[in-house]
Formats: structure tokens, sequence, C-alpha cells
């Protein structure tokens, strides 16, 4: 019982934290390889969407936990979980795109763009691409 215990949260927990990397890298490649960005360019972006992506995953993991707490949604494990984390990528780029401030304003309001994207994000994926509490997890009534 332990065992896949164990088992089963590792099936949740290491897509969930390294899906969203593996996205981003994807992604900048991706940038690279389509001539939107020289291959110099990839490694100066590299540190700033990996930190991006360990956000997104940490959001992710929160996300999860809250969404089972309210039994709205159980966490995705296995091929459901790497799917969704590494797709979390593009609504977070789309949700940035659409709520950057101007360059010069406070710092204050980028702060509060990227992690208003970060939560739109990770709601969004996890409404979408998890399965629902009655889809075969039974709460005890104690």
């Amino acid at each position: 019982m332990k065992r896949a215990a164990t088992r089963k949260l590792g099936s949740w927990l290491v897509p969930t934290v390294l899906g969203p990397i593996a996205g981003m890298v994807l992604l900048l490649i991706a940038r690279v390889a389509l001539g939107s960005g020289s291959a110099l360019g990839l490694f100066g972006w590299l540190p700033v969407g990996l930190g991006a992506a360990v956000a997104l995953g940490i959001t992710l993991l929160l996300t999860d936990v809250l969404l089972l707490a309210l039994r709205l949604r159980l966490p995705p494990t296995g091929a459901r979980a790497w799917l969704a984390s590494s797709a979390a990528v593009l609504p977070f780029g789309l949700c940035w795109s659409l709520l950057r401030p101007p360059l010069l304003s406070s710092p204050w309001s980028h702060v509060l763009a990227v992690a208003a994207a970060l939560i739109l994000a990770a709601l969004g994926t996890r409404l979408l691409g998890s399965p629902r509490t009655s889809a075969g997890m039974r709460f005890a009534s104690r």
C-alpha cells in the first residue's frame, strides 16, 4: 500500500515540477528553430524562462492542492500530468502578453502581472486537464 501511494505521488509530483521546465526549454528551442531568435539569445532567455518555469511548477503544485482541498479536481498523474504541465507554459505566455504593463511602469505592476499570469495559467490548465473528483476518488464521511 505504501509503495503504491509513493508511486502515485511520484507520478504527480515529478511531472508537475519538471513539466513546465521541459515545456519552456522546448518553447525556447522552437523559437530559435523557427527563426524568431538567435542561438545566442537562447542562452540569454534560458535563465529567465527557467525561473518562470520553476515559478509555474510551484503554482501548479499549489493549485492542485487547493483544487483537491475544495474537492473540485484530482491532481493529474502519468502522461496526463506531463502533457498538462508542459503545456501550461503556453497559457502563461499568452496571459503575460495580455497583462504585461508598459516597460517603465512600477516594478510592483510587473510583479502583479506575473503573479496573475501564473495563477490564470495554472487554474486554466488544471481545470481543463485534471480529472474530476467523482471520476474515482471517494472522500470519507468522517
